[in-house]
């Protein structure tokens, strides 16, 4: 169980504490999700997920957190799309 919120960039995080999200959102708006978080991304079959828009997320490469990473069909998790859409 996490907390998501989108940061100044528009760009999805997912953190362990309500408080730290609420801090960091753009918008003051937070949502609690049943994913894990690691790095402050949401992990999604053990992998950390970085969402830049309804359009655009990849699956880090490593550490790295880039935009260079492998991308995800967001097809296959309409629960994130619905996620960044609220938070927005």
């Amino acid at each position: 169980m996490s907390y998501a919120y989108l940061d100044k960039g528009s760009i999805l995080h997912a953190v362990e504490k309500e408080e730290d999200a609420k801090q960091y959102s753009k918008n003051g708006k937070v949502e609690k999700i049943d994913y894990p978080c690691k790095g402050g991304y949401p992990l999604i079959a053990g992998q950390s997920v970085v969402m830049y828009s309804t359009e655009k997320a990849v699956v880090s490469n490593g550490e790295e957190y880039t935009k260079d990473g492998i991308p995800l069909d967001l097809k296959q998790y309409p629960q994130l799309l619905v996620l960044y859409k609220n938070l927005s």
